[in-house]
């Protein structure tokens, strides 16, 4: 549902967009400027201000435009011109202004049209920051499961270093052991050899 408030002098094309049950329009069509500060300082959620260029007041269209968007940055307005004006038409636009049409292009279902089409816009965009969103959680997922793998692997062949390492030192503790087994063994047969001495003796003379 979009709000909406008319200030083009024209009470018919207010009552018009009010039968329209996906449209709310805020009280009757504004006849002069200062209604409008009146209605956007009461109402702080308006969507859209259909204005005419001729509306009665004090300020010109483009001053209007930038008081009005000192109250509400995020209305969105659209300006009906008398006549064909390039050079105001693009002040306007830099001003802030939605939409622009002549007084000879007006057409109700027209207006409703870009009123509408503008809500389906955003749906559009909101869908579209959804899936945005949904993506990249699913990316930010896929990085950390895969992150998460290459941990297990990187630990997993720490641990495989580490298990061939600690079967390294046991076998050469083994091997170390062995060969001071064998040292001692040689060792402890050499400190042990019997030493014998024969003595032979007899009558002298006697070869």
């Amino acid at each position: 549902m979009k709000t909406v408030i008319t200030a083009i002098g024209n009470p018919i094309l207010n009552i018009k967009l009010n039968q329209e049950k996906e449209l709310i329009v805020i009280g009757n069509d504004i006849q002069y400027q200062e209604g409008i500060f009146e209605i956007l300082e009461k109402e702080k959620n308006i969507d859209f201000l259909i204005l005419s260029e001729i509306i009665p007041g004090e300020l010109s269209a483009q001053k209007l435009i930038e008081k009005i968007k000192l109250i509400n940055y995020n209305i969105k307005i659209i300006m009906i011109l008398e006549n064909k004006n390039e050079e105001l038409e693009n002040i306007l636009i830099a001003k802030g202004t939605f939409k622009i049409l002549y007084n000879n292009q007006i057409e109700i279902n027209d207006m409703i049209k870009i009123i509408k089409k503008e809500e389906n816009n955003i749906e559009k965009e909101e869908l579209k920051k959804e899936i945005n969103n949904l993506k990249k959680l699913m990316l930010e997922k896929q990085k950390s499961e895969k992150e998460q793998i290459n941990e297990n692997i990187k630990r997993e062949n720490t641990k495989e270093r580490n298990r061939k390492t600690e079967l390294q030192i046991i076998n050469q503790n083994k091997l170390l052991q062995k060969i001071m087994n064998a040292y001692y063994i040689k060792q402890y047969k050499r400190n042990n050899i019997k030493k014998e001495i024969i003595s032979i003796s007899g009558p002298s003379g006697v070869r």
